[in-house]
C-alpha cells in the first residue's frame, strides 16, 4: 500500500484537507484584495494620514495596491510642502513612494501610514538666517500639544535621493547638491530609541562616499543637541570642503578623508570619539599646492559641552586622550584640551615627537599655511617635546626642541645653508637658543653666540648677538633673506660684522631695530630694488649705536660721481641721514635714470637727510655749474640748498634753491644773487639753442617754474628781481636803426650787426613766461633809452614797449642841424609808443 493511501484511510486525513482548504480560500481572498479594494478612494484619507504625521500639506498622484513582500500602496508624483513660514514650494518631491500600511485597518476602510520608501526624491534643505533648519519644523520633532497622542513609530526609507541644502545664514547665500542619499530608520519614534542607517556620495572630483549607522533617541524636541546617539561613522575618499559645507561651515580648506570612527553620548553634554583618519591632499589656506604626504592619526577624544543645560547656543572643550599623528615618515603625539572651541579656542596641549624628518614637514608646511618662502627645500632630525598654554592665535610654550643636521636652501641660494646643533629652550615668555654657527657653502660663517625671542606671544621682541669675519655680502643679504629678514638688496664684496640686534614689534607691521656693534665694507657693489646701476663701496667704516649708524671712511661711486666723507643714519625704519660729503661731478640726469626705479617702489617714503656737501661739477641738461657748496636737505621728496654758492659760466650764484619732485615735472624755486655771468653761453645752454644777447649779468631775483627742460621752465616762469648787463650786446635787434625810422631822422650812426650798449639795467617781474619791465635803462654811444613794457618768452619771443630815446647833443647836432639850438644844447628826445 502506497504512503498516500495510507495517510487517505489514516484519521488525520479529513482535519489536514479542511485546513488545506481554508489556506487555498485564504490566499485566493487576498489575491482578491486588489481587485476587490478601489485604493483611490482612500486618497484623501492617506494624504491627510500624511499631513497629520508630518506637520505638512502633501499631495499623491494615482495610488496602486501591492500585497508583496507586503502590503503597501504605491503612489507617484508624490510632493511634501515646505513650511510655510520659511518658503514656498516643495519640501520633498518624488515620482515614486510606497506607504506601509496594516492590512486590517486597511480592511475596516480606516488607512493608517506606519511606513514610508522614497525612491530617488529631491529633498529641499534649507538652513535659516538664524541657523535654524527647515525639517526642524517637522511634526514629529515637535513638542506634542497638551492632550494630544503621541505618534506611532514609523519607518522611513529613501532611496538614492538627492539633497539640495541651501544655507541662507551666510552672504552670498550657497547651493551646494548632496547625491546617492540612502537613510533607512527603523521603528523610528521621538519617544524610543531607534535604529538609523545613513550613507551619502560626497561631490569630489571622485567618488567618495560617508556613512553613519547606530542607533539614537528618544529625540529631546526641545534641544535636538541633547539627544543621544551611539554610531560609528565611516567616510572614504569623502571631501573636506563639501563635509564642511553640510555642516553649514564655508572655508577654503580641502581634501580627501578617509574616516573609521565611534562615536557615542550627547552633543549638548558631551561625545567619546576613537578611531582612525587618513587625510590625503590636505590644504588648509588658499592658493597653495596640497600637502604631498597624506596626515594620518590614530585618537581617542572627548568633546565637552561648556553650554547650561537645555541651551541650544552652546561651546565646546576637546579633551585629547590620545591622538597619535604621522606626516610621511614622521611621527608625532598630541594630547591635552582645547577650550571654547567654537568661540575663541583656548590651548593646553602637548606635543612629542622623536626623529622628526624636517623635509617631510617643510613639504606639508606650505599646504598648512606655514613655512618659509617658496622653492625652499630643508633636511634634518628634530626633537620636539612642547606644551602650548594659551589663545591659539598666539600660545606661550614651554619644553625643549631640537635639530640635528639641519640644512636649508631657497631658490635664491647658490648653496645651501648649513646649522650647526639647534637647540631651543621654550619658556612661556622667551625662547632661547644655545649658541650655534650658519654657513653657507665654504665662503661665509655667521657664529650666533647669542639668540632670545622674548613675550613672543603678544609684542615680539629678538636679541641677537651675531659675527662674521670677510664673509661675502651676497651670501649674508641671502642667509638674512632666509630667516624671513628682508632687504632689498643684491650685492657683492667683503663685510665683516659683530653686533648685538635687538628688535621689537608692536604687533603690527612697525617694529623698532636697536644695533650696537661695528663693521666694515670692502670692495662692495649694492644694488638696492629699482637701482639701474650698484652703489660701489670701496672702503666704509661702520659703528652701531642703539637706531643709528656712523659710517666713517666712506668712498663710493654711483656712475660718474665719486664720494667721500662720512654718512650718520638715524632711525632705521624711517631713516634721517646726515652727512659730509665730497663728490666729484654729478649728472642730474644720469642720476634720475639711476634712482627712478627705485622711487617707484615706494621705498623711499620716510627718507630723509641733511648735510654739508660739496661738488666740483653739475651738469642738468646742457648747463654745468663748478664749485658747488652748501647745505642740504631732502625730506618727503623735496631738495632744499640753503646757502649754496655756485660757479657758472665765470660769475658765480649766492643764494637758496628748491626742488619739489613730488609731481612727474619737478618744481623749482630760486632766491639769490649771480654776479659777473658771462650771459650768451649761460644763456644758450639754458635754452637749447644760441643766443643773441652777450654780456656780463649781475643781478638778484627770487622766481620759481615747472618743467623737465630749459624751455618748459621759461614758459612757467614766475617772481620779480631785477638785471644789470655791462658790455653787451643784443645781434638780433638793430635799436639805432628803429630810432631812426620811428623818429623820421637821418644819419644816426647803425648799429649794423645788432644793438651793442655799455649797460642795460631794469627792475622786472615774471608771470607764467610774460616778462615785465619796469624802469628800463638801456645807455649806448650818444643815446639813453628808458622803456617800460612786456616781453613774450618761448618758443618765438615776442615785445610790446613805450620807449623813449634820448640823443646825446652832439648826435642831436649832426642829425637835425642847427635850426633848433634848444635841442642841440639839451639833445634830441623821440618818444615811441
Amino acid at each position: 500500500m502506497s504512503y498516500l493511501q495510507t495517510f487517505k484511510s489514516s484519521k488525520w486525513f479529513k482535519p489536514a484537507a479542511i485546513i488545506l482548504s481554508l489556506l487555498v480560500l485564504l490566499i485566493v481572498a487576498i489575491l482578491a484584495i486588489p481587485s476587490l479594494i478601489d485604493i483611490n478612494s482612500y486618497k484623501g484619507r492617506i494624504q491627510s494620514e500624511l499631513e497629520s504625521k508630518l506637520g505638512r500639506s502633501a499631495r499623491l498622484g494615482n495610488l496602486k495596491l501591492s500585497l508583496f513582500p507586503g502590503i503597501r500602496v504605491e503612489a507617484g508624483d508624490v510632493a511634501i510642502g515646505e513650511d510655510p513660514k520659511i518658503a514656498s514650494g516643495d519640501f520633498i518631491t518624488s515620482t515614486r513612494v510606497r506607504l506601509r500600511m496594516p492590512l486590517f485597518a486597511l480592511l475596516r476602510g480606516n488607512p493608517q501610514v506606519d511606513g514610508i520608501e522614497l525612491t530617488e526624491p529631491q529633498i529641499s534643505i534649507i538652513r535659516m538666517p538664524d541657523s535654524r533648519w527647515n525639517w526642524e519644523t517637522l511634526k514629529p520633532l515637535q513638542e506634542p500639544d497638551k492632550g494630544s497622542a503621541e505618534m506611532a513609530p514609523l519607518d522611513l526609507v529613501v532611496t538614492n535621493g538627492q539633497f539640495t541644502i541651501d544655507d541662507r545664514s551666510v552672504t552670498p547665500a550657497t547651493k551646494k547638491i548632496y547625491n546617492g542619499i540612502n537613510l533607512d530608520l527603523d521603528n523610528f519614534s521621538t519617544r524610543s530609541e531607534f535604529d538609523f542607517n545613513a550613507s551619502m556620495i560626497v561631490p569630489n572630483g571622485q567618488v567618495g562616499r560617508l556613512e553613519l549607522d547606530g542607533s539614537a533617541g528618544p529625540i529631546d524636541r526641545v534641544n535636538f543637541a541633547n539627544t543621544p546617539i551611539a554610531a560609528r561613522v565611516r567616510a572614504v575618499n569623502a571631501d573636506l570642503s563639501s563635509l564642511e559645507s553640510l555642516a553649514g561651515i564655508k572655508s577654503v580648506r580641502s581634501g580627501n578623508l578617509t574616516l573609521d570612527a565611534e562615536i557615542i553620548g550627547r552633543l549638548a553634554q558631551g561625545l567619546k570619539m576613537s578611531g582612525k583618519m587618513v587625510a590625503d591632499k590636505l590644504r588648509l589656506v588658499s592658493n597653495v599646492e596640497p600637502a604631498p604626504h597624506p596626515l594620518e592619526t590614530d585618537f581617542k577624544l572627548n568633546l565637552v559641552s561648556t553650554g547650561a543645560p537645555g541651551s541650544k547656543e552652546s561651546d565646546y572643550n576637546i579633551e585629547i586622550e590620545r591622538s597619535d599623528i604621522g606626516i610621511g615618515k614622521t611621527r608625532f603625539t598630541l594630547s591635552g584640551q582645547v577650550s571654547k572651541l567654537v568661540t575663541k579656542p583656548y590651548l593646553n596641549i602637548k606635543l612629542k615627537g622623536d626623529n622628526v624628518d624636517i623635509a617631510n614637514l617643510l613639504e606639508s608646511a606650505y599646504a598648512f599655511g606655514i613655512g618659509p618662502p617658496k622653492g625652499t627645500t630643508a633636511g634634518g632630525v628634530a626633537r620636539v617635546d612642547l606644551q602650548a598654554v594659551g589663545d591659539a592665535s598666539s600660545p606661550e610654550l614651554n619644553g625643549q626642541a631640537g635639530i640635528r643636521n639641519l640644512n636649508f636652501k631657497s631658490a635664491g641660494l647658490p648653496q645651501a645653508i648649513s646649522v650647526s646643533e639647534l637647540k631651543l629652550d621654550c619658556k612661556p615668555n622667551i625662547i632661547t637658543a644655545a649658541p650655534f654657527k650658519t654657513t653657507l657653502g665654504s665662503r661665509t660663517a655667521v657664529d650666533i653666540s647669542a639668540l632670545s625671542i622674548s613675550d613672543y606671544a603678544n609684542q615680539p621682541r629678538a636679541h641677537v648677538e651675531v659675527s662674521s669675519d670677510n664673509g661675502q655680502i651676497d651670501d649674508l643679504l641671502r642667509i638674512a633673506e632666509s630667516f624671513g629678514i628682508k632687504t632689498n638688496l643684491t650685492g657683492s664684496g667683503i663685510a665683516s660684522l659683530k653686533a648685538v640686534i635687538d628688535t621689537k614689534s608692536d604687533g603690527t607691521t612697525n617694529s623698532d631695530v636697536s644695533i650696537s656693534g661695528q663693521g666694515r665694507l670692502q670692495q662692495a657693489k649694492l644694488s638696492p630694488q629699482g637701482f639701474a646701476k650698484p652703489l660701489e663701496i670701496n672702503q666704509a667704516d661702520i659703528k652701531f649705536t642703539g637706531n643709528s649708524a656712523r659710517v666713517d671712511n666712506f668712498n663710493a661711486q654711483l656712475g660718474q660721481s665719486a664720494a667721500s666723507g662720512w654718512l650718520d643714519v638715524k632711525n632705521f625704519s624711517r631713516p634721517d641721514i646726515g652727512f659730509d660729503l665730497k663728490i666729484n661731478q654729478v649728472n642730474v640726469s644720469e642720476l634720475q635714470q639711476i634712482v627712478a626705479g627705485y622711487k617707484s617702489t615706494g621705498t623711499a617714503s620716510g627718507l630723509s637727510a641733511s648735510g654739508k656737501v660739496w661738488i666740483g661739477k653739475v651738469v642738468v641738461d646742457n648747463l654745468s655749474f663748478t664749485d658747488v657748496q652748501g647745505t642740504l636737505a631732502y625730506k618727503d621728496d623735496i631738495l632744499k640748498l640753503d646757502p649754496i654758492g655756485l660757479n657758472l659760466y665765470g660769475g658765480g650764484y649766492q643764494g637758496a634753491a628748491t626742488i619739489d619732485q613730488k609731481q612727474k615735472e619737478p618744481a623749482v624755486a630760486l632766491n639769490g644773487r649771480v654776479s659777473g655771468v658771462d650771459l650768451n653761453p649761460f644763456l644758450t645752454a639754458f635754452m637749447g639753442q644760441k643766443s643773441v644777447i652777450y654780456g656780463h649779468t649781475d643781478g638778484a631775483f627770487n622766481i620759481r617754474g615747472r618743467g623737465m627742460s630749459g624751455d618748459s621752465l621759461m614758459k612757467s616762469l614766475a617772481g620779480q628781481g631785477n638785471i644789470l648787463i655791462s658790455n653787451g650786446k643784443i645781434t638780433s635787434f638793430d635799436l639805432m636803426k628803429q630810432i631812426e625810422i620811428f623818429g623820421k631822422l637821418v644819419g644816426l650812426p647803425s648799429g649794423g650787426a645788432g644793438t651793442a650798449f655799455r649797460s642795460l639795467k631794469t627792475n622786472f617781474s615774471i608771470n607764467n613766461g610774460r616778462l615785465r619791465t619796469d624802469a628800463l635803462v638801456i645807455i649806448m654811444d650818444d643815446i639813453t633809452v628808458n622803456g617800460d613794457g612786456y616781453m613774450n618768452l618761448g618758443d618765438v619771443i615776442t615785445a610790446d614797449y613805450d620807449i623813449l630815446a634820448k640823443l646825446s647833443p652832439t648826435l642831436s647836432k649832426r642829425v637835425i642841424g642847427s635850426s633848433d639850438q634848444q635841442q642841440q644844447q639839451q639833445g634830441c628826445q623821440i618818444l615811441h609808443r
